[in-house]
């Protein structure tokens, strides 16, 4: 098929505001004050008025994670979401998640059991955050559980492959336990992916300076 010139570009593509469909249909102002409250202060625009608004509970809750990263005043309506899905004991993974980061933060509430757990069953489950393996092979290295760590780490490489953190934690990892072998081998992969990580580099340095060392 011929290459079609491209002649300009749809002028919704470059805006994020609603646009009405004819230029005699009314501009939905009642989506603004309506049910902004039951939302946790968000505005669902393609409500259909006069009739109910269901917004999907995760849909919410996405919603009200990714804002409040930005914007603090929304984490609140986004941990009574949160814990709403948790009393209906919520498989999602993205609930099991958002638990687990509950515990993760600094306050009364900090438990990283607690937070190990959450975050394990969402990784069970299917989490798609790369975080969430990271966080959890942060805990078990801390609990002495190594070889459960390796197995995390190289789950989430597998997922993220081009994510050099888990290159990175793996390589430590092998080197803190003294297999040195296989940090090299990770550490050769990882710096044809990775070339301009010098953390990377280093820990190259170390590994091959662990293996031409004389035994004691």
């Amino acid at each position: 098929m011929p290459k079609q010139p491209l002649t300009g570009i749809a002028h919704s593509i470059l805006t994020s505001h609603r646009i009405v469909k004819t230029p005699e249909e009314e501009f939905p102002t009642e989506s603004f004050i309506a049910n902004k409250a039951e939302l946790g202060g968000l505005i669902h625009l393609d409500a259909i008025p006069g009739q109910p608004d269901q917004v999907p509970p995760l849909t919410l809750l996405h919603a009200l994670g990714e804002i409040g990263t930005t914007d603090p005043s929304y984490a609140p309506p986004y941990l009574q979401e949160l814990h709403a899905m948790e009393k209906q004991k919520s498989t999602d993974p993205q609930v099991l998640s958002g638990l687990g980061w509950f515990h993760l933060a600094k306050g009364p509430d900090y438990d990283e059991n607690q937070a190990k757990d959450f975050l394990s069953r969402a990784i069970e489950v299917g989490s798609t955050r790369s975080d969430d393996f990271l966080a959890v092979s942060e805990i078990l290295v801390k609990e002495g559980q190594q070889a459960e760590a390796e197995r995390i780490l190289l789950q989430g490489k597998s997922l993220f492959p081009y994510d050099e953190r888990f290159y990175q934690k793996l390589c430590r990892l092998y080197i803190s336990t003294n297999q040195y072998e296989k940090a090299l081998n990770m550490l050769r992969s990882s710096s044809q992916l990775f070339p301009e990580d010098s953390f990377l580099r280093l820990l190259r340095q170390k590994a091959e300076q662990a293996v031409q060392a004389p035994s004691p």
